[in-house]
């Protein structure tokens, strides 16, 4: 079963369901969920895709029912701007087939080939990151991403997606599939083509959301909490505490704020030089000091406002 969770990408969700009916190995079933009255329902018919409804419109209801009324024995979920190539179903058939103690296997997403020169630039971070050979085992489930990840059906019947997330649903059923002792490949011969977003607005609204989203995860799962979840708000409230006090003797300790300003220049100077270094692209440093800015600064607000939600809503029981 392939499932595209999707909303209004109309025209990046044209061309998934096409690459999708590309197939080599023709899917048992193609699965399209949306919510009632979105543009996608035109598009997943046009590709003969069966429509499920996403009635709670949250990111984490449409991985849930897709894997829900899927049929198959593996299940692929793909996301809806990205491209298969077409032996991308037999690769992980045969992965699964290899590996008969595996409930789940993630892969790759790759830079598209008609790519901007700005999302190239984007794409350095991920590149430079990713494991350019295959893990397996417990090392392997922070590899794995939503853009191209099957599951064993088995596995979706015994851990699903939590309904209630706006984001970030894929490590949160992890963490869960993990504690239950399901074991994991991470494979990067098994990509799609994934479009990165095309402008700072674009990563900054993504970059945001997630940093919202992992509060509430960590909420869930204390033990989630990362050392750039605390590096982002850490950098935040004291760039604040800066400002407020440039011109006072002591700022709760920052007696020389310059210090620590040319601190911060120099973090956001030195961490592209860091990335290219394991890319060689060294074209895309000015672009990349942008994009590494915006991605810092919109996880940090967005985890702030995950703090300030949560707090309201506590209020709000409270009273």
């Amino acid at each position: 079963s392939v499932v595209v969770p999707t909303r209004n990408h109309s025209l990046d969700l044209e061309k998934c369901l096409a690459s999708i009916r590309k197939q080599s190995k023709k899917p048992f079933e193609k699965i399209v969920v949306t919510y009632p009255n979105s543009d996608a329902i035109k598009s997943a018919k046009k590709y003969n895709f069966r429509v499920v409804y996403d009635k709670k419109k949250t990111i984490g209801n449409a991985y849930a029912a897709g894997a829900k009324v899927s049929r198959g024995n593996i299940v692929l979920f793909i996301d809806d701007d990205a491209e298969a190539p077409k032996n991308l179903l037999i690769k992980i058939e045969k992965a699964f087939a290899n590996n008969p103690d595996i409930s789940v296997i993630g892969g790759d997403d790759i830079i598209s080939k008609n790519s901007q020169t700005f999302q190239i630039a984007a794409y350095q971070t991920d590149l430079a990151a990713r494991p350019k050979k295959s893990i397996k085992g417990r090392e392997a489930w922070p590899w794995l991403r939503a853009a191209c990840i099957a599951y064993r059906k088995t596995a979706l019947e015994k851990c699903n997606f939590n309904q209630n997330l706006r984001g970030l649903q894929e490590p949160e059923l992890h963490e869960r599939m993990q504690k239950a002792g399901m074991k994991v490949l991470y494979d990067p011969s098994i990509f799609v083509y994934h479009q990165r977003r095309n402008s700072l607005k674009g990563i900054w609204n993504q970059i945001y959301r997630n940093g919202k989203a992992k509060i509430d995860l960590i909420k869930l799962h204390n033990n989630m909490i990362a050392f750039e979840d605390i590096l982002s708000v850490t950098i935040f409230f004291t760039s604040i505490l800066i400002l407020i006090y440039w011109d006072k003797d002591l700022a709760f300790g920052l007696r020389y704020p310059q210090f620590w300003l040319s601190v911060f220049v120099m973090y956001f100077l030195l961490k592209p030089v860091f990335v290219l270094s394991k890319t060689g692209n060294f074209k895309y440093y000015t672009k990349l000091i942008r994009i590494i800015f915006i991605k810092e600064v919109a996880y940090a607000f967005g985890i702030l406002s995950g703090l300030i939600a949560t707090w309201r809503r506590k209020l709000k029981l409270e009273h």
